[in-house]
């Protein structure tokens, strides 16, 4: 009995962990779908996002804010931006449109501000003299 060597070879088998196979999934889930969110926006929608950034130089200065999306328009700005202390961990977006924002560790300032960026409320806790944040 004669057998024929295959014309190509077998499949191998690719190990690919969970948590890389639901990255893949989730990267191209977003890069299909987002677009498509985006276009279905209603007409004259904006997205305000609350972020914190730094110039590309370390010693520029820190700030946070909001930066608008206008998807008609296809543009992005500043709706507010304001200077911060030192380097920003984790902001906190409030109901009205305002932003907590909180010092990197070791944590020594908190700082609240309004849908306008005006500050409202900011802690220095070694000045007040109370146990350092975080």
């Amino acid at each position: 009995m004669h057998t024929e060597a295959p014309s190509h070879p077998a499949p191998r088998s690719i190990r690919i962990s969970r948590r890389r196979a639901l990255q893949a999934l989730t990267a191209g889930i977003a890069g299909t779908a987002l677009p498509r969110w985006a276009l279905a926006a209603p007409e004259g929608a904006r997205a305000v996002v609350g972020a914190a950034w730094r110039g590309p130089r370390a010693d520029d200065q820190n700030f946070a804010g909001t930066l608008v999306a206008d998807w008609e328009a296809r543009t992005l700005g500043f709706g507010y931006k304001l200077a911060l202390p030192s380097r920003p961990h984790g902001l906190m977006a409030e109901p009205d449109g305002g932003l907590l924002v909180c010092s990197a560790r070791p944590g020594t300032w908190l700082l609240r501000c309004d849908a306008q960026g005006n500050v409202v409320q900011q802690i220095d806790v070694q000045e007040e003299g109370m146990c350092r944040l975080g």
